[in-house]
């Protein structure tokens, strides 16, 4: 009897220590600190810049580039628009909405909420943006393509995500006269 017992704790206990790797863990938390894991982001950052070429992945498209100088953004308030520093071109209406025009950046509020809507980009100041790989850039996210009858310009619409980008031509194929950033379906 004794040596019936004895190999079934044998047993038991191999069978324990094959599922278990032979290694006893307690239920406690994860011993390693946040401060490792920042250091290591920081330590590939540092990295990536000494050697000379960015591996960082989320690099902005190029319709980020022409906004990012923007004083305010799409939802902000029209008080925000209001506190600019730089001078005010123009102002009026302009289809039902309020608009702001401070030479670079022309700003759009809806007149019931009172939030920006669109941001509008005179092509002249795009110069350090290649139009070209914009458009490639923004391939299979056109939603629509046509001539905008009410201002005789060539429009093309690009759903982004969280913003329509809109470029307005002479003609199809032509240098931009306005790029526009805007909220989603403003201009359908």
């Amino acid at each position: 009897m004794m040596e019936l017992h004895t190999r079934v704790v044998l047993v038991t206990s191999a069978l324990f220590f094959l599922f278990n790797g032979g290694v006893f863990q307690t239920n406690s938390v994860d011993v390693t600190s946040d401060f490792f894991h920042k250091e290591r982001s920081l330590v590939k950052l540092e990295t990536s810049v000494v050697k000379g070429v960015s591996t960082i992945e989320d690099e902005k498209p190029l319709y980020h580039l022409i906004f990012e100088e923007a004083d305010v953004s799409l939802g902000d308030m029209k008080k925000d628009v209001r506190d600019i520093q730089d001078p005010l071109v123009d102002e009026g209406y302009y289809n039902g909405g309020h608009f702001f025009d401070y030479g670079t950046y022309t700003y759009f509020v809806d007149p019931e909420s009172n939030q920006v809507n669109a941001i509008a980009v005179k092509g002249e100041n795009i110069n350090d943006i290649d139009v070209e790989q914009l458009t490639e850039e923004l391939e299979g996210q056109n939603v629509f393509s046509g001539q905008n009858e009410m201002d005789h310009t060539w429009m093309e619409i690009y759903e982004t995500n969280g913003k329509d980008i809109i470029i307005e031509r002479d003609e199809k194929g032509g240098e931009p006269l306005v790029i526009w950033s805007t909220i989603n379906g403003l201009f359908e």
